[in-house]
């Protein structure tokens, strides 16, 4: 079974998707591990306009957390 690495916190990457510009709405995120220090992450967004913008923006975010897989 996949579980939510215990270092990635979700409250925080919740709080920083929905600073994002046209985000109205996140829902159902999940972090699962794919390796050693690489995450897989899958999440639902309501934009109100511009969703590549969007998907561009989260996507540069979730590097950062070692991220390299996001269905979004």
């Amino acid at each position: 079974m996949d579980a939510s690495p215990d270092h990635i916190n979700l409250d925080e990457i919740d709080e920083e998707i929905r600073k994002i510009k046209f985000v109205k709405d996140v829902h159902d995120i999940h972090i699962s591990s794919m390796s050693f220090e690489k995450y897989n992450m899958t999440c639902h967004i309501l934009c109100s306009e511009h969703p590549e913008y969007v998907l561009k923006k989260v996507t540069k975010m979730c590097r950062k957390y070692g991220i390299f897989h996001s269905t979004i």
